[in-house]
């Protein structure tokens, strides 16, 4: 699809996705600066996990997960770490297990 969509001249230079590239056709969302600079933050922090097993950067600090201190880092209309809502998680505990409860590992 790819070769084919460059040899027709739809995609234009620049273009990160095809998502983006389909826009041309019928507008699935109108992207703002906002929308944009939301995303190259989250590919930035993707790329940087990929090279070096940290997704922390300047702009997105990522702590490193420790069990006494869990967070996580939320993308949105506020982006930052937060901490982890852990009553919420401890749904599969051995007090809430009954004969039904599907097993973990099926090996």
């Amino acid at each position: 699809m790819g070769l084919l969509a460059a040899r027709e001249g739809l995609v234009e230079i620049g273009t990160r996705n095809w998502a983006e590239a389909f826009n041309k056709f019928r507008t699935t969302r109108n992207w703002t600066e906002f929308d944009r600079a939301l995303s190259e933050r989250m590919m930035d922090t993707l790329v940087a996990f990929a090279r070096a097993g940290n997704p922390a950067t300047p702009a997105t600090p990522w702590p490193q997960w420790k069990q006494d201190a869990q967070t996580c880092v939320e993308f949105g209309d506020v982006s930052g770490v937060r901490e982890e809502n852990r009553a919420r998680l401890d749904f599969h505990t051995p007090a809430n297990v009954t004969p039904s409860t599907p097993r973990i590992s099926r090996d």
